[in-house]
């Protein structure tokens, strides 16, 4: 292989010789992203800019060779992948037909383009066990250094996590207002970062158990309800994977399958009960007429309207285009759809119809699968994928916006950690260029529990 001519065999030797440095350089920055966000979210895609960096250099001997295209053109036909490309493809024809095709199709194109450059870090990961390592240490160490900006910069000194003043931060409540999204990701990173330390042993594990406090004060702070409601989602989530992992593959799938009919029922009943506009007062509150009466307009804004375009929506992130949505509710001054919809499974309901809805819940419960047939096999990186999907799903249910870029890279980023967990990665690479299998993120697809 070493003889191919060209500028291509040059990058061919080159990245043989050097792609064993590239690969762990991959997994530290991608420990990077999600953590950094406590300092911004440009910081955060820079940093998963030098992640996939690294990592498509890593991965560029497979690629340039014609084995690699094969491989390729193989993980593209895993259950998962083809799930995710029928979700695409599904947002994409709701883009083409939504209210506002140009903006629809901006918020599918990142999306789209996110799952793929996933997809290389992933793979990445998975070529060498030891990048797996920089992960994890490197998420385990930098969570910790944000966590306690951020706890810094709600009690001692506002600008620690904005020294340069480029974020406006000058108060404690500033801070804590800014301060709120990450509120709502410490309770997600929690599970990852606990079981990361509990991988690297020793000392790491005292990190790791450390974190959790500093993370519930910081919930706590910040006063993040999503962040709470993440935190319980986990709860929820790791009683229900234990109840699969301990069952067998027909029970589980049966079960899974109740549950899922079960939690169908309790949404649209719920749905049901939800004020339609026009809300005229809190005598058309069925719910509650105290607790966030905001969020039930918003909602039962997107339910009424999601019933006029129900196969395939108004189109991805055009909530807030549909006629009335800019009017005030009722008595109060606020829109119904102020900025998005606040929800996930009623923003991908309105804005993507059931078809999107329904292909996204499929991706979403094979991921959840794949961990619960990790846990089952007594992994633990299976219980921390199961507590991690909670707390983010969960938290979702009431924060930001289905096409929010960077909330959109956390769940990518930790996927790509933890499913190159599951899978296990290569033996090592060495400086003198040994070749390990390339492996996508489709690979650990396959179907629910």
């Amino acid at each position: 292989m070493n003889s191919t001519p060209g500028t291509r065999g040059v990058i061919i030797r080159f990245s043989d010789e050097f792609r064993w440095f590239f690969l762990r350089a991959a997994g530290g920055f991608a420990g990077l992203i999600v953590p950094s966000v406590v300092v911004s979210k440009v910081m955060m895609t820079a940093v998963f800019a030098l992640a996939v960096g690294c990592a498509a250099i890593g991965l560029m001997p497979r690629l340039l060779r014609a084995q690699g295209w094969r491989v390729i053109g193989a993980d593209l036909k895993q259950p998962f992948a083809l799930a995710i490309i029928v979700m695409l493809a599904c947002w994409l024809v709701s883009a083409l037909v939504g209210l506002a095709p140009t903006r629809s199709l901006a918020a599918w194109g990142w999306t789209a383009g996110l799952f793929g450059l996933g997809w290389v870090l992933a793979g990445a990961l998975r070529e060498d066990e030891r990048a797996i390592d920089e992960a994890l240490w490197s998420l385990v160490v930098t969570s910790l250094i944000c966590i306690a900006l951020a706890l810094v910069a709600t009690y001692l000194w506002p600008r620690a996590v904005d020294p340069f003043g480029v974020r406006g931060i000058d108060s404690f409540h500033n801070a804590r207002q800014k301060l709120k999204s990450y509120g709502s990701i410490a309770p997600v990173l929690a599970p990852l970062v606990v079981w990361a330390a509990w991988r690297l042993g020793g000392a790491w594990r005292i990190a790791g158990l450390v974190y959790i406090p500093l993370a519930a004060v910081l919930v706590l702070t910040v006063s993040s309800r999503a962040g709470l409601l993440g935190a319980a989602s986990i709860g929820l989530a790791l009683a229900v994977g234990f109840l699969l992992a301990r069952l067998g593959r027909r029970a589980a799938r049966w079960t899974a399958a109740a549950l899922g009919v079960a939690a169908l029922a309790g949404t649209i009943v719920f749905a049901s009960y939800l004020p339609p506009p026009p809300i005229k007062g809190l005598q058309d509150y069925r719910i509650s007429r105290t607790f966030q009466v905001h969020r039930q307009a918003i909602w039962g804004f997107a339910v009424h309207h999601a019933m006029r375009a129900p196969a395939l929506g108004h189109g991805p992130d055009a909530a807030r285009l549909i006629p009335g949505a800019n009017k005030h509710v009722g008595w109060f001054a606020h829109e119904y759809v102020p900025a998005h919809v606040h929800n996930w499974i009623f923003q991908a309901l309105v804005e993507t119809g059931i078809l999107g809805l329904s292909a996204m819940l499929v991706v979403v419960i094979m991921l959840f699968g794949r961990f619960v047939r990790a846990a089952a096999r007594k992994r633990g990186v299976g219980w921390a994928g199961i507590a991690v999907m909670g707390g983010f799903f969960g938290s979702w249910l009431a924060n930001f916006s289905l096409w929010a870029a960077w909330w959109q890279l956390t769940i990518v980023v930790l996927s790509a950690i933890l499913l190159a967990a599951v899978d296990g990665g290569a033996p090592p690479i060495t400086n003198t260029g040994r070749r390990a299998p390339l492996r996508g993120i489709a690979r650990s697809g396959g179907g629910g529990p």
